[in-house]
């Protein structure tokens, strides 16, 4: 039988799965800030939206973003790194699935409240957990 441990430094294919699920939260930022970019002008027809509310529904993304960021590295803190990342994956399918189904504004607007924070949390918490797994020699390749 081979000997799979890796040499000092080397990659590991443990870290297939933890760099996997970083590369596909990235990738869901980028679908969950740019889906409502074709979505914003049926959404404001069906909503009736004034010019405020349409800033306000596409600006909140950004601006939860930041506190969901520095909560982010709390809640790791607090509960882990892995259950933190699961976390940021349900928060990440609940905000899209709100939005989705959201009767009215308020609701719209709820749904992208926690999309943004879960957008902040996906900033931080993947990251931080691939890189605690990475050797030093990968680090960097594998968060960015």
């Amino acid at each position: 039988m081979a000997d799979t441990a890796p040499a000092e430094g080397g990659f590991n294919i443990a870290l297939v799965l933890p760099v996997s699920i970083v590369a596909v939260t990235a990738l869901s930022l980028g679908y969950d800030g740019g889906v409502m970019s074709g979505a914003a002008l049926p959404i404001s027809q069906e909503f009736e939206l004034d010019v405020v509310k349409q800033g306000l529904m596409m600006g909140i993304l950004n601006i939860m973003a930041a506190p969901g960021a520095l909560l982010g590295s709390w809640v790791a803190d607090l509960r882990g790194r892995v259950p933190a990342s699961i976390g940021t994956a349900l928060v990440l399918v609940l905000g899209p699935f709100i939005i989705a189904l959201s009767p009215n504004f308020l609701v719209l607007m709820a749904g992208r409240v926690i999309t943004g924070v879960g957008i902040g949390f996906a900033f931080v918490i993947p990251p931080v957990y691939a890189a605690e797994l990475a050797p030093p020699a990968y680090r960097g390749r594998l968060i960015v």
